[in-house]
């Protein structure tokens, strides 16, 4: 890809919403074949498609609230050109490459009063756990079959519900995100 092609791409925030988006659609089969096998009393196979659920969740919010940063804040990105090569450093001001959701939440204005989430979300510490969870799961729970100390181990494994997390259902939690990256889609298209 050309420089200016790259740079072009990587501040459209348009896209960042679309990858938001194609992430729950597969995130979205592989919990409907959770579903069917539960329903065949297939158990073996199901924490296995629910963390890789969560990770296909964790990374569209991810890109969904990078998306966000770079519709509303791209000042704040930050990119290196090095011998004909773009590198994107980050995006955002307190982030870094450690996919903490909630830091990438705070950076794009998730948790302000006046965001677009504001009344969409009933419950901002709700959201916090599922964030918190869609983190870890993209760190180390859908990759590895161990996490790399031992705090983390017990935070999400086989003994944690399928579907209910936290005494309430992530994926509620998580709707009215992607309500608000289909909509972005929808306003960037138009402008």
């Amino acid at each position: 890809m050309e420089e200016e092609e790259y740079i072009r791409t990587l501040y459209n925030p348009n896209i960042w919403f679309q990858k938001a988006i194609e992430q729950k659609k597969v995130a979205e089969c592989l919990v409907e074949k959770c579903m069917l096998d539960k329903a065949k009393n297939i158990k073996e196979n199901m924490f296995t498609f629910w963390t890789n659920a969560l990770y296909h969740y964790g990374i569209g919010v991810e890109n969904g609230f990078k998306g966000l940063i770079i519709k509303n804040k791209p000042e704040t990105i930050k990119i290196n050109i090095k011998k004909e090569c773009v590198y994107l450093n980050k995006i955002g001001e307190k982030t870094n490459k450690s996919h903490n959701l909630i830091d990438i939440a705070t950076n794009a204005g998730v948790f302000d009063t006046n965001s677009v989430f504001f009344n969409k979300i009933p419950n901002f510490d709700y959201l916090k756990s599922v964030l918190l969870q869609l983190t870890e799961t993209i760190k180390w729970g859908a990759k590895y079959p161990i996490a790399n100390n031992t705090k983390r181990v017990d935070y999400l494994n086989d003994k944690t519900p399928l579907v209910i997390t936290f005494g309430f259902h992530s994926l509620d939690v998580l709707e009215p995100l992607f309500e608000v990256f289909e909509k972005e889609i929808a306003i960037v298209e138009g402008e």
